[in-house]
């Protein structure tokens, strides 16, 4: 090789992308233990001395094949187990009935307000809004269902999250936005939801008297130590 040795060679392959998986195996007259550390520090895989046999060198291209083969599968495995975690990870994220988000991601999601909120000194505002729908399963959570829908039609704010955070609660986070503007939110709900039909179609003179929904509003500047 009078332009380069077989160790350049073997930089080049490895730094191409397209070939860096191929392994690589040296065959050379050179048999001191300096040599065969170089021949792996620069990405060989296997490394045979002259003379050789033929049985032998087939004997480890075939076992470099083997291992190749080995690492393609476990790298696939672990393409799909990344892509069921990650669906895990949305699963958890949303609540399965109202299709909002789950308590836990709530509960991520205002921490890393909180966070970002004491570095930019803006206001965050926290509703708990409890919805007093339906016992039953079905009419309870068709009831739910059009709550979530509802509240998330008046949530304007490009970062508001909305999530169910208890049985008939829902929290919404709402970053950079003051008591006021919670308050306004506060009065659309309460035009909205009023008119529930799941709520006036169920409603019996039991339930009359009792308040569509129940909203507790906070408003905070994030400061550390709190």
């Amino acid at each position: 090789m009078p332009e380069m040795d077989g160790y350049l060679v073997c930089q080049q392959i490895k730094a191409d992308s397209d070939m860096r998986s191929i392994p690589v195996i040296f065959i050379s007259a050179l048999d001191e233990a300096w040599d065969k550390v170089k021949a792996f520090s620069v990405g060989g895989s296997d490394y045979i001395t002259k003379p050789f046999k033929v049985v032998e060198v087939l004997a480890r291209v075939e076992n470099q094949l083997k291992i190749q083969r080995l690492q393609q599968a476990l790298e696939f495995q672990n393409t799909q187990l990344q892509q069921a975690l990650k669906e895990l990870q949305r699963l958890a994220a949303i609540d399965e009935v109202t299709q909002v988000a789950s308590r836990s991601r709530v509960d991520e999601y205002l921490l890393a307000c909180w966070q970002r909120e004491m570095v930019t000194q803006n206001p965050l505002t926290l509703l708990m809004i409890q919805v007093n729908t339906l016992d039953d399963a079905d009419g309870g959570d068709r009831c739910l269902r059009q709550s979530a829908q509802l509240i998330n039609q008046v949530l304007e704010g490009p970062d508001d999250l909305l999530g169910r955070y208890g049985t008939l609660t829902f929290a919404a986070i709402l970053p950079g936005q003051s008591a006021v503007e919670g308050r306004q939110i506060v009065h659309q709900l309460r035009g909205k939801i009023a008119r529930l039909e799941c709520i006036e179609s169920d409603r019996d003179s039991s339930s009359d008297a009792m308040p569509l929904f129940n909203v507790g509003l906070s408003t905070i500047v994030p400061i550390s130590g709190l």
